[in-house]
């Protein structure tokens, strides 16, 4: 029998999808790699987070890049 889609089965399997992609990337890394990438991780993160929550900012992006 299968499970309804509910808000906390998706979170549950993001986050699964998390903890398996962050151990597949930090494999054999040395501590100052993992440091780093999980910065860019942070940085990208927080500006997808900012840019979904105001979508005039990417407006702005897409004139910048022209």
């Amino acid at each position: 029998m299968s499970r309804p889609c509910t808000p906390g089965n998706n979170s549950r399997a993001i986050a699964i999808a998390a903890v398996l992609t962050a151990d597949a990337l930090t494999h054999n890394r040395t501590p100052e790699e993992i440091g780093r990438m999980a910065a860019f991780f942070t940085v990208l993160g927080d500006t997808m987070a900012l840019l979904a929550f105001d979508p005039k900012l990417q407006k702005c992006q897409d004139q910048f890049n022209q």
